[in-house]
């Protein structure tokens, strides 16, 4: 590696190179498919999808693997099923799946594709007492709210885990205020196609009657097409964590793509290849723009081909993936 990124925080440090004897590019003989895991939202696909495209450019086969399973997705980065595992939210979002293994020991963090992911609330227009996290523990600040915080995630999701242990902490709140409170709940369910149709149409019926009254609070996030549609087009509004979503939350998040130590050692990738994934950078803005354009896309659009048209249509990634092409001596 020319560096990797390291730290939770984003320190920068300097990663074992590969060993000496690797050449700098491998020839076509040398070179085996690599094994990209993703999880499975769309928003994830796409960013990941990144480092696909970046690899084939760069002359690699690549077996593109979605993983329905988080614990399933991580433990393959470590027992060898996955070689590179693209769009992990870290610091906050998804480090408990790295619990007991440590970074530049165990992985590595090879560059962040994204920024600014993170978890919150977004309330409905009609919340108007209440713009914060904080303020759900205030009973004086939600006269009307319907109790159920909403989910849009499943089980094993970062969100959803913190929203339950959020949920505790604003209800203990109330009660030491007003013991005559109501409390706030959360239902955690499979998050399937029958659940999502459910909280959609309930989101579009807000979303689309400016006369509508209903007081929601749903637990967000972003980057997604639901970020852009139901907020940044829409009549939602993000709340802000406080200290209490920050506690729980965690930190903004960078997207960013891991590899074992083991991968990192091997060999099988150059090193110019390796220099072109440590600065590939596609965006959060970019990210939820291109899930919204694949969802909106005719069936059997592979996200390969939805990311390499925007590519195509924007030219600052246009000209960063044109010169991943370029010889070597560019990364030299």
């Amino acid at each position: 590696l020319v560096a990797v990124i390291a730290g939770l925080l984003g320190v920068l440090a300097a990663a074992p190179a590969p060993p000496a004897a690797t050449p700098a590019t491998p020839g076509a003989a040398a070179r085996r498919t690599i094994n990209v895991g993703s999880l499975y939202q769309g928003f994830h696909q796409i960013e990941a999808t990144a480092v696909q495209h970046l690899l084939i450019k760069r002359g690699y086969g690549v077996n593109f693997v979605v993983d329905h399973d988080y614990k399933s997705l991580f433990s393959g980065l470590f027992d060898g099923r996955y070689d590179l595992v693209p769009s992990a939210w870290l610091p906050s979002g998804h480090q408990l799946y790295l619990h007991g293994k440590t970074l530049n020991k165990d992985y590595h963090i090879v560059g962040a594709t994204s920024t600014d992911a993170l978890f919150f609330f977004m309330a409905s227009p009609a919340v108007a007492t209440a713009s914060s996290i904080d303020d759900l523990a205030d009973p004086t600040k939600t006269n009307g709210i319907d109790p159920e915080i909403y989910l849009c995630a499943g089980a094993q999701t970062g969100l959803t885990i913190g929203t339950k242990k959020i949920v505790e902490d604003i209800n203990a709140r109330r009660r030491a205020a007003d013991p005559s409170a109501f409390n706030f709940t959360t239902t955690v369910g499979p998050w399937d196609a029958a659940a999502k149709a459910r909280l959609f149409a309930k989101l579009d019926s807000i979303n689309d009657d400016p006369a509508n009254t209903d007081k929601i609070v749903v637990a967000w996030f972003g980057p997604w097409w639901g970020d852009s549609k139901y907020i940044d087009q829409g009549r939602f509004k993000r709340m802000s964590n406080g200290k209490t979503g920050e506690a729980r939350f965690g930190m903004p998040n960078r997207g960013v793509t891991l590899a074992s130590r083991k991968f990192v050692e091997s060999g099988v990738i150059d090193r110019a290849t390796w220099g072109a994934l440590e600065s590939l950078y596609v965006g959060a803005k970019a990210i939820a723009a291109m899930d919204l354009q694949h969802k909106n896309a005719p069936d059997g659009t592979t996200r390969l081909q939805t990311f390499s048209d925007y590519v195509e249509a924007h030219g600052d990634l246009q000209y960063f993936f044109k010169s991943a092409q370029e010889t070597d001596a560019a990364f030299g």
